[in-house]
């Protein structure tokens, strides 16, 4: 048996997953806009995005979700994009509803 290819490793692609993804492209935001005003709701929508394309498309073109666990987890790099997100959110959040009311 062949050695397997490293994960994102080399996977032949064919014009048919251009056309795919074009299709999600161009396809995905029209039926996201639909989907929340025909259920009422943004869960159809995040089914059809996360389920749909995330994982059904992959799996189906590739054969296999593909996940592993990695050597080594980038705990710091996930600290940092969590405390950048936390800033951005709290600058955003002091601008629509101030906290403390500013002197004039």
């Amino acid at each position: 048996m062949g050695a397997r290819p490293p994960f994102a490793g080399a996977t032949p692609t064919t014009s048919f997953d251009l056309l795919l993804a074009v299709g999600v492209a161009l396809g995905l935001p029209w039926l996201n806009l639909a989907l929340p005003r025909a259920t009422g709701g943004a869960l159809a929508s995040l089914i059809v995005y996360y389920g749909l394309c995330g994982a059904l498309l992959y799996r189906w073109r590739l054969g296999s979700l593909d996940y592993g666990r990695p050597r080594r987890w980038p705990w710091a790099w996930f600290g940092v994009g969590i405390a950048l997100a936390a800033r951005a959110a709290g600058a955003l959040l002091d601008r629509a509803v101030p906290l403390m009311p500013r002197s004039p």
